[in-house]
């Protein structure tokens, strides 16, 4: 399925990010946007299959699964883009500049990007299989990331 295609790239983009970021090499952040664009294509073509399914007769189930696939589509895409270009740029200003990390805030990223990554791979799971059980980690999730924000832990470092 074209979607579990679109999940794999958008994961690994985020996979990428810390080691682009570790080695300071601007052609993993150029190799990280230009996944961005074979997500570009698979969201072309899972829109162009949805809309075919749209002009069909649908259940009320159907219909439900064809929205989340679109939504879920829509949602993937965006986080490639916010990667291709917020966060790009980012990581190139941070680059070509010579900062260090201290050992703290890099533990804190890293657990978070690892998280972050998990619940990705979970949701993508919970669309390609239907899995509600799945879906529900992923909106508990949710509400730990909520938590974890609001009690911001770089604020002591």
């Amino acid at each position: 399925m074209e979607f579990g295609r679109m999940g794999k790239i958008a994961s690994k983009i985020l996979a990428d990010l810390p080691e682009a970021i570790r080695t300071k090499d601007p052609n993993k952040v150029e190799a990280i946007k230009k996944l961005d664009d074979k997500v570009d294509i698979l969201e072309d073509a899972i829109f162009n299959y949805l809309s075919k399914i749209r002009q069909q007769s649908l259940t009320e189930d159907q219909s439900k699964i064809h929205q989340d696939l679109m939504t879920a589509t829509v949602n993937l895409e965006t986080l490639a883009d916010i990667i291709e270009t917020e966060l790009s740029i980012l990581i190139k200003k941070f680059i070509n500049k010579d900062r260090t990390v201290s050992e703290a805030t890099r533990k804190i990223f890293a657990d978070l990007h690892k998280e972050v990554l998990h619940t990705l791979n979970l949701a993508i799971q919970s669309i390609c299989e239907n899995d509600q059980q799945v879906a529900t980690e992923v909106t508990i999730a949710k509400h730990d990331y909520m938590i974890l924000f609001l009690h911001n832990p770089l604020e002591h470092t």
